[in-house]
């Protein structure tokens, strides 16, 4: 007796209820890993803004506000150029050169923080020099200004605005901390702004 070659219709139908199961289990899945991936994200974006927010705070109260030359705040969409208080850190130097830059790469953009010397600010070590990556992932990072750019009033708050690639929104507040009258000397001895 010879024995047919090939499966029966109930072997091709239980095949494939059983290929199409593991492909519905194949979806759900990766599915979930996507959704878990991109609440991922968020949660690292959150945390990242979380930790920036003191950060904003010390920079902005080391702002040092005047009217000599190059000493003026500078708001542009996608920088931050003003000089401020050096971080104790770095020593007893005098003001420093900050910029808060938006840079772009392959993750979306990036707040980064650069520092650099002033002339008579003293010996900036080297790895102070070195940029330093804030926060990062976002489809944008912008700044904005609630003054005229020829307004000579430097405690107006800086807007940074951040937008995830989900297109959620969160914005900070940067308040420049200064005298009355918007002038400042700097203290060589307290570092700080009088």
């Amino acid at each position: 007796m010879t024995q047919p070659n090939g499966f029966t219709l109930v072997e091709l139908l239980a095949a494939m209820a059983a290929g199409s199961l593991l492909l519905i289990a194949l979806g759900w899945t990766t599915g979930s890993l996507g959704d878990e991936a991109l609440r991922g994200a968020h949660a690292r974006q959150a945390s990242d803004l979380a930790v920036l927010a003191p950060t904003l705070d010390r920079l902005a109260a080391a702002i040092i506000p005047g009217d000599g030359p190059g000493s003026k705040l500078r708001v542009s969409s996608d920088a931050l150029v003003a000089r401020i208080v050096p971080p104790a850190a770095l020593g007893a130097i005098g003001p420093v050169e900050m910029t808060l830059d938006v840079e772009r790469d392959a993750a979306g953009n990036a707040l980064v923080l650069k520092l650099a010397p002033l002339p008579n600010s003293g010996a900036v070590p080297a790895a102070a020099l070195e940029p330093v990556r804030l926060a990062g992932g976002f489809r944008s990072v912008t700044f904005s200004r609630e003054t005229s750019p020829d307004s000579k009033d430097d405690s107006a708050p800086i807007l940074l605005s951040f937008v995830g690639h989900s297109g959620a929104e969160r914005t900070m507040a940067m308040v420049p901390r200064v005298t009355t009258n918007g002038s400042c000397r700097f203290d060589a001895i307290s570092m700080a702004c009088r």
